[in-house]
């Protein structure tokens, strides 16, 4: 069988304000054309569909434009499971329609181990392979929690309830795979954060969970597992060397610090009891581009990006020793009667003399909870010494609200 594995898709998401809809009907175009000419079996989605629990009509119109599509092509199965960004209910409100075309998606865990588990046929209706489609696991999902544990016991615990819900999943495909006396291989499917993980700044991945909660090592999962697909990372990249436990990474940069990143999708193919793993690129949709320096180079530079057909979006971060107070009005008289786009605009030098108010130009987009908490701590003076168990506080609290799914 072949599988092609995607995830944090984050459809909905925004670029500092811009709406990215075309960019993402682009590559959900392309993903089904790949699909279709590369005769895969399954398309395997682990998590983040959507950027927010409540997506616009806009990005649902594209996901379900997309499910029809495929559901019409040569791939025969689609697998989904949610993300710590999706609504588990939202997810799971067309489950049992999406099912009748041979599209599985698993919002939340339930008491039933076997929701967790699907049975993939190949064009024969032979059983081929058994997918264990774990989505994001919470924190009050998997475990009970105890009045006055502390952030480390916390980690500790739901670290070992992850472990332990995955050996009961696989341990529930194996009984599947010895009841039908079939040598077929075991998928699992998770969103998480595993330990030697990559991120990069500003990629969205909440400081959180990059942290100790739910930051797993990769013996969590049993051995018995022949392929892992994750999700949660947007950088494609291999889980402790082993070429078949991947993150396929987000299909599109999140961020400026993502500019010029290759992006990409997996592909696995199963032939002779062993996986072949091999990366495709996916082609850059929206080029965008951070442009830096004093203001001579940052002019040097805009004018070779307004020569191009097709400029990128830009940043812009000024760099330079004066202080530029109108910094705003100098680029945008430079792009004057130009079709580039500024999405954001930083002076490094203002920057510094501000540590609470928004920035020139700055908005919430730019901030995470932690960036408005310790904001808030400079403002009042908070010493050094008291800001650890503040931060920890803080993190219980932070951990309580996204953790509640919706």
């Amino acid at each position: 069988m072949k599988f092609l594995h995607t995830s944090d898709w984050h459809l909905g998401r925004k670029l500092y304000g811009k709406t990215r809809y075309e960019e993402f009907k682009k590559f959900l175009d392309w993903l089904a054309d790949i699909l279709e000419e590369g005769d895969y079996d399954a398309l395997l989605v682990s998590g983040d569909v959507f950027d927010t629990g409540t997506p616009s009509n806009t990005a649902l119109e594209l996901y379900f434009n997309f499910l029809a599509k495929v559901a019409k092509s040569k791939c025969k199965y689609v697998v989904i499971i949610a993300g710590n960004h999706d609504s588990p209910k939202l997810l799971a409100s067309t489950k049992n329609l999406l099912a009748h075309l041979e599209i599985y998606v698993v919002g939340q865990i339930t008491d039933i181990v076997y929701d967790e588990i699907i049975l993939l046929n190949n064009k024969d209706n032979t059983p081929e392979a058994i997918v264990c489609a774990v989505p994001f696991l919470r924190d009050r999902d998997i475990r009970d929690s105890e009045p006055g544990e502390s952030i480390k016991e916390k980690a500790k615990k739901l670290k070992a309830a992850i472990k332990d819900h995955y050996k009961s999943v696989v341990k529930a495909a194996i009984d599947r795979r010895d009841d039908l006396g079939l040598d077929i291989p075991i998928i699992a499917m998770g969103h998480l954060f595993t330990v030697g993980g990559k991120v990069v700044e500003g990629d969205g991945v909440r400081e959180l969970y990059v942290g100790s909660l739910a930051h797993v090592n990769s013996s969590a999962f049993p051995k018995e597992v022949g392929y892992l697909a994750l999700g949660h990372l947007h950088s494609s990249q291999v889980v402790s060397k082993d070429e078949t436990k991947r993150y396929s990474g987000a299909p599109i940069p999140m961020n400026f610090n993502e500019a010029g990143h290759k992006k990409a999708v997996l592909s696995i193919d199963y032939k002779n009891k062993s996986f072949n793993v091999k990366s495709i690129q996916v082609p850059t949709f929206q080029a965008i581009e951070t442009i830096k320096g004093d203001i001579e180079s940052i002019k040097w530079k805009l004018g070779k990006v307004m020569n191009q057909s097709d400029p990128p979006w830009i940043e812009v971060i000024y760099e330079g020793a004066p202080i530029i107070g109108s910094l705003q009005e100098t680029i945008k008289e430079i792009t004057t009667d130009s079709n580039i786009e500024i999405l954001r605009i930083v002076n490094t030098r203002i920057e510094k003399q501000s540590r609470l108010m928004l920035r020139p130009k700055e908005t919430l987009d730019d901030l995470n909870e932690k960036d408005v908490f310790t904001r808030c701590m400079d403002a009042n003076n908070v010493p050094v010494q008291q800001r650890k168990n503040l931060y920890q506080a803080f993190d219980e609290i932070l951990l309580s609200i996204t953790e509640s799914p919706s």
